[in-house]
């Protein structure tokens, strides 16, 4: 019988049978040996050492009592010099928690908990004293992950102005993502599959860090970031920054995690402007997705969409559709443009009955009866519950013939006779010739939805090694078949294709746009840094304005 015992934990006390006896492990007393919160964590990101029980002693440095826990770290005299060893632990524990700065010993089990290394304790020993422990640097980006996982449980300072690049999770989990500047999705500067557009992606995923706030539970009633509190008279932007930030490095569903233990200053650095900088011409066009706006509750039954037969997507009750109402009418009014195309809007016709004519009502009870009309194509356009639409203002713009609507039925097909525009992914794409009124000029707008990158068609459609994502090809061919319809239908106009294409700006189907003749303007006056979008804290261009040469 071979017995491997770790030497000093465990001690042989007898033999009973052949057998070796251990005496279980005991705490001991305080400056007793016990094993190096460093040895346990070890070199790597997760411990050799799990399923056995240590005596470890060190400096409380953060205490979580929503987490069941605590964090604790070697004192300096005990620190091994391996940069790649972590001197801190978490250590879970249900019981009375000690306090910051006192020195405990602790006996656990070693864990791995959903791969973040803890000693799950049995038994503390307090009144060991106090002391002050060492700070680690924490520098991003980091040269690579194993920079992070080496301060994992330890107590981390950074002097560095991070930025705030996502706030997703703000409300729910008391959540913000940091980064030392803002993070662009690759395919948005780079082409797909490029060098440089891999590097980014790279670069991207060792240039964040979540600031947490040490509360699991979801939808806390107080959000301590921004400072004094999340609410709506007092948020939190994207590029807002923080100076300095010392705090615990944790881990959590595969995210690394800072807990400060002081607290924490945003500054203002990207405040929100009153209106856009923009040299404005004789016509202001825009485009908004509305974010599924339905007059029609959404009570779980399959009521909607032309043919009542879809799920309806908006507001589960009137309150909630009344303050989504306001939002968007206030930012329609803000916005004033003489003609806007929308997404997202409920496809119930366009009668007085319907969602958008409830829309323009509540706008022009704002800015005065009959600033805005609805472009009436006569039908419900698609059979999806959402559509596309147009609004515009009479005293600026008429419609200047009928409204044109690229479907699968009327789409070129390629060389083996297939259609190009897919209208069961797409949705139908709306176009409209508007005429001023001051001078008569012309001008196509086509506003449109493609198919969107969140569920997959099939082999050979959705790119899974370049980063364009699901149904790439679907939008490119939308693209393809947009292009050649507005040809033949509106030779030689000046055209504007607006609306969520659901591609970045350096995709296959903006590319094909591009090279069929039309410029991306949104790029060409804002930047190659501009963006209408943040999706896991990266920023890009999904929605567009791209106009014909003419």
């Amino acid at each position: 019988c071979i017995l491997s015992v770790q030497a000093t934990d465990l001690v042989v006390t007898g033999v009973n049978g052949g057998v070796a006896v251990l005496a279980p492990v005991l705490i001991g007393s305080c400056t007793e040996n016990s094993t190096l919160i460093s040895a346990i964590q070890g070199p790597g990101s997760a411990s050799t050492r799990v399923g056995e029980e240590h005596v470890i002693e060190g400096i409380v440095t953060a205490v979580t009592p929503n987490l069941s826990g605590f964090f604790v770290q070697e004192e300096t005299t005990d620190i091994d010099g391996d940069a790649l060893t972590s001197e801190g632990i978490f250590v879970f524990h249900n019981n009375t928690l000690p306090v910051e700065g006192e020195v405990v010993r602790v006996l656990g089990d070693v864990s791995e908990f959903y791969d973040k290394t803890q000693l799950e304790a049995s038994e503390i020993l307090q009144g060991c004293g106090s002391a002050t422990p060492s700070v680690a640097d924490l520098v991003m980006p980091f040269a690579s992950l194993d920079d992070i996982e080496a301060l994992e449980g330890m107590l981390i300072n950074s002097a560095q102005e991070l930025l705030v690049t996502d706030h997703f999770g703000l409300a729910r989990y008391g959540q913000v993502t940091l980064s030392s500047k803002r993070l662009y999705i690759p395919t948005n500067i780079h082409a797909p599959g490029s060098d440089e557009a891999i590097a980014l992606e790279i670069s991207n995923t060792l240039d964040r860090i979540i600031l947490d706030d040490a509360d699991s539970s979801q939808n806390p009633d107080f959000i301590p970031y921004p400072s004094g509190g999340l609410s709506a008279v007092n948020s939190l932007r994207l590029g807002d920054t923080v100076s300095t930030l010392t705090g615990v490095v944790d881990y959590s569903f595969g995210e690394y995690l800072v807990i400060p233990v002081d607290d924490l200053t945003f500054a203002a650095t990207n405040a929100r402007t009153s209106a856009p900088d923009l040299d404005l011409g004789n016509l202001r066009v825009a485009s908004l997705n509305v974010l599924n706006y339905f007059e029609t509750i959404d009570n779980g039954s399959n009521i909607c969409g032309p043919a009542t037969d879809s799920g309806c997507r908006g507001a589960d009750d009137a309150e909630e559709f009344a303050r989504q109402k306001a939002k968007i009418i206030s930012a329609i009014v803000a916005m004033d443009a003489d003609i806007m195309g929308l997404m997202e809007i409920e496809n119930n016709g366009f009668d007085n009955t319907s969602a958008i004519a409830d829309l323009v009502a509540g706008i022009n009870s704002e800015m005065g009866d009959g600033t805005y009309a609805t472009l009436n194509p006569g039908a419900p356009i698609g059979t999806d519950a959402i559509t596309v639409a147009f609004i515009y203002k009479p005293a600026v713009v008429t419609l200047k013939g009928d409204a044109a609507i690229l479907t699968s039925v009327n789409s070129v097909s390629d060389d083996s006779g297939v259609v190009l525009f897919d209208d069961t992914k797409n949705r139908p794409s709306l176009i409209q010739q508007f005429a001023l009124v001051k001078n008569d000029d012309t001008i196509v707008i086509s506003v449109n939805h493609f198919k969107s990158k969140g569920s997959s068609c099939g082999a050979g459609d959705d790119d899974e090694t370049t980063g364009q994502g699901s149904c790439n090809l679907t939008r490119t061919r939308a693209a393809q078949a947009l292009t050649a319809f507005i040809a033949s239908e509106f030779p030689d106009a000046a055209v504007l294709i607006i609306g969520d294409l659901n591609s970045y700006a350096k995709e296959d189907p903006i590319t094909w746009l591009e090279e069929a003749g039309y410029t991306n303007v949104v790029n060409t006056f804002g930047g190659a840094e501009s963006y209408t979008y943040s999706f896991n804290g990266l920023l890009g261009n999904l929605d567009h304005a791209l106009a014909y040469e003419s």
